[in-house]
């Protein structure tokens, strides 16, 4: 029987929770790397903590800053055009308010964040693959290639 014909409740393979654990860390602090290097190239300095992409972050920060201070509506402060106000981002919202309730500062919540969402994507990407994947050397390719396809950022 092929992998094709295989019931969809038919018993599956999975990838063991201590490799998959370990695969996740380690693809998670590869993405710090490139912001550990530029931590050392501040010689003294303020770091940012942002290595690329810094109109976006800032962008993205400075909405974080109006949840924290209890704005339900957004603006681009990075921007020329007319704001009227009327764009609310309820993930900007909620990672201000928790740097609020926290006193953890925006960068560091806007980081956490983007760790949590990664463990959660790998998590789903884990459920998804398992449940049409039977070999376990493919479902650890199609993992990997999942985890690595993008860029790792």
């Amino acid at each position: 029987m092929t992998e094709s014909e295989m019931p969809l409740d038919a018993p599956r393979p999975s990838l063991s929770r201590g490799a998959f654990w370990g695969l996740v860390c380690l693809i998670i602090l590869t993405t710090f790397v490139p912001y550990l290097y530029g931590l050392s190239l501040a010689d003294g300095r303020q770091y940012l903590w942002m290595g690329y992409n810094f109109d976006d972050v800032c962008v993205y920060l400075s909405w974080m800053r109006q949840g924290a201070e209890g704005s339900l509506r957004t603006y681009n402060l990075f921007t020329t055009d007319p704001q009227n106000g009327l764009v609310a981002n309820p993930l900007f919202l909620v990672l201000g308010l928790v740097s609020k309730v926290t006193s953890l500062p925006l960068i560091t919540v806007f980081q956490g964040a983007r760790v949590l969402f990664a463990v959660t994507l790998f998590l789903a990407v884990k459920k998804l693959i398992e449940t049409r994947i039977s070999n376990p050397k493919t479902l650890w390719t199609s993992l990997l290639f999942i985890a690595f396809s993008s860029g790792i950022g």
